[in-house]
């Protein structure tokens, strides 16, 4: 069980270390402000939130807490929720404007 989970941390770490550096590298770049990279950039900051997720399932045996009361669990998993909600939303404004880019792609 430790196993599978501190992989599973291992590499939520790792997604949030790419993650912020495309967040990085699009607000370094001035190559990368259009509004698609821009899009993609917030997006990736949203899902390095999500990634969050599997610390706190990490970190909650570590310290030694079994029982999680609902209160603190809603404030625990509120910003990686918060991540993922937003994240759908921003991958379907990605897609409008692809589409919108693609029906007109002079204007």
């Amino acid at each position: 069980m430790w196993l599978i989970m501190g992989e599973k941390c291992a590499l939520s770490l790792v997604g949030i270390l790419f993650n912020a550096i495309l967040v990085a590298s699009t607000v370094k770049s001035k190559n990368l402000r259009s509004m698609c990279n821009l899009l993609i950039a917030l997006d990736s900051a949203f899902l390095a939130l999500y990634q969050l997720n599997a610390l706190i399932t990490l970190l909650l045996p570590i310290v030694g807490i079994n029982f999680v009361p609902i209160r603190l669990c809603f404030y625990l998993q509120l910003l990686p929720y918060f991540g993922v909600l937003m994240s759908a939303c921003l991958m379907f404004q990605i897609g409008l404007e692809r589409l919108s880019n693609v029906l007109f792609p002079i204007w």
